[in-house]
């Protein structure tokens, strides 16, 4: 009576993988692109495989301009892109694309 039981698979719920798409608008080779692929294999790591990020770079899976929509309509799960391409939406962001007075580019990166 016990056999049945002892031969059935295992009924309990097995963990799910989560798969999230991630939108890059930088190529491959790009230095952030590189950090970028590095985050994704810490989540995966951090998670025991319970997370998995797939990375589509330069545009690919939606280009840049429409990174915010296509994380709002759900073709990525992640998006990079540059808050300049989505004029109104994120404006506490947008003073960093305004001209702050500085004389070079050097010093406005070392501001940042």
């Amino acid at each position: 009576m016990l056999l049945p039981i002892l031969l059935t698979p295992d009924l309990r719920a097995q963990p799910k993988t989560i798969s999230l798409n991630y939108s890059n608008l930088l190529p491959a080779n790009h230095k952030i692109s590189l950090v970028s692929e590095e985050w994704c294999r810490e989540i995966e790591k951090r998670t025991n495989g319970g997370v998995k990020i797939t990375m589509f770079h330069g545009g690919t899976l939606t280009p840049a301009t429409q990174a915010y929509d296509g994380v709002v309509k759900g073709l990525s799960d992640v998006a990079m892109s540059v808050f300049s391409y989505h004029r109104g939406r994120f404006p506490l962001t947008e003073f960093s694309d305004l001209p702050i007075g500085v004389k070079s580019c050097v010093t406005a990166a070392k501001l940042f």
